[in-house]
């Protein structure tokens, strides 16, 4: 019995080793910067661009909006399927983010060698962006992911400030949070570029048909009545009937309500934190 009783206090004494060893593995930063890049990805005038966003983006709402990159996440000690979710949501804790007495924010993990990203969200961010506005808006429908899928990263980066300010604008216009049953979709952010470059293509693609149908009509003339554009004998009715020749009826089904749920899905994190997010491969 004391054999038994002396190894399993073993066993606990050696998982209670690899579980301080592993939170020493924890990437730590020097003065909790909105963007750390150690893997590398950026040019030092993209880094500074990107950094200025995510700052901008933070102020206004006062919340952290961060960006880390790492080579690997096995270099820290972060193996399997729960690795991205894991090194994130210690990354955020372990590092101070957060804003305010929830601690508020979210930070955007790559891992290069993985090729993972992960959202992880704490505080009022948790509500702000559910599991639907990670995954769908920001992962399968916005241009973030597919913008690391070719390389841009700098792009990439850059648009996930923006489609965080929009979900962040979303729930303050709306009082609410948007989610799969929302009634509207986020306003884009604004860009002085896109502006412009949608208003030259309007002006061209109304001006070269108009200009056609303008030079086509050189010769007609106005007239003064309506009855000099009609041909003389031309139409003569002499009767009119009305036959009824059958029906056709079209049904389209209705929509049924999801059976799933929205909001965020809630886990709990190595410091006993709640946390939120969601994320994939790129």
């Amino acid at each position: 019995m004391k054999k038994i009783l002396f190894s399993l206090l073993t066993v606990c004494a050696l998982l209670t080793v690899l579980a301080v060893g592993v939170h020493a593995e924890v990437l730590r930063v020097e003065g909790t910067p909105l963007l750390y890049d150690g893997a590398g990805l950026l040019s030092e005038s993209e880094a500074s661009q990107v950094l200025s966003k995510l700052q901008n983006v933070s102020d206004k709402y006062g919340i952290d909006v961060a960006v880390v990159t790492v080579s690997s996440m096995s270099e820290y000690g972060y193996y399997g399927s729960s690795a991205s979710m894991n090194f994130a949501d210690d990354y955020f804790d372990y590092n101070g983010f957060g804003r305010g007495s929830e601690r508020s924010g979210l930070v955007l993990l790559l891992a290069m060698e993985e090729r993972d990203w992960w959202i992880s969200t704490r505080g009022s961010a948790i509500r702000t962006f559910t599991d639907y506005g990670i995954n769908d808006y920001i992962g399968e429908r916005g241009d973030v992911i597919s913008n690391f899928s070719d390389g841009n990263y700098a792009a990439g980066f850059s648009n996930y400030a923006d489609r965080a300010e929009e979900l962040l604008r979303y729930e303050q216009q709306n009082g609410m949070p948007y989610d799969y049953d929302s009634d509207r979709e986020p306003v884009k952010a604004f860009s002085p570029l896109r502006v412009l470059g949608s208003a030259l293509t309007g002006l061209l693609g109304g001006l070269i048909p108009v200009s056609s149908m303008k030079s086509q009509l050189k010769s007609v003339r106005g007239q003064g009545g309506a009855r000099s554009y009609a041909r003389q004998d031309s139409v003569a009715i002499t009767s009119a009937n009305d036959w009824f020749i059958g029906r056709h009826v079209s049904r389209t089904p209705r929509e049924t309500e999801r059976s799933s749920g929205g909001g965020s899905s809630i886990h709990v994190s190595s410091s006993g934190a709640s946390h939120g997010g969601g994320g994939g491969k790129f």
